[in-house]
């Protein structure tokens, strides 16, 4: 039978001095908690680019609105204020006055 040998390793940054064991169950820990981090990090990241999805909707449909809204002014409103304005001009010049 092989007799058991312990093997120390040294310090490594914030890694203190142990058994490989040890090391390795820190080293370990510290990669899983990167490992959490970096999976929030993606996870927020979606969710920016959802919000943003969501952001360039709203604004393509703002735009279709206001597209719209800017197509009733040039079909319907400005035509009647065309008109309103000729009606205008003709009672003022049957009264007599001079518009100004």
């Amino acid at each position: 039978m092989v007799a058991a040998t312990t093997i120390t390793t040294a310090a490594i940054d914030d890694i203190p001095a142990g058994n490989v064991q040890g090391v390795l169950g820190t080293v370990y820990g510290k990669a899983q908690y990167a490992a959490n981090n970096v999976g929030a990090a993606l996870y927020d990241a979606n969710l920016a680019k959802d919000i943003g999805n969501a952001a360039q909707g709203i604004a393509t449909d703002a735009s279709g609105v206001a597209y719209a809204a800017k197509g009733q002014l040039d079909n319907y409103v400005a035509p009647l204020v065309g008109k309103l304005d000729s009606e205008m001009s003709q009672i003022f010049t049957e009264l007599g006055l001079t518009r100004s």
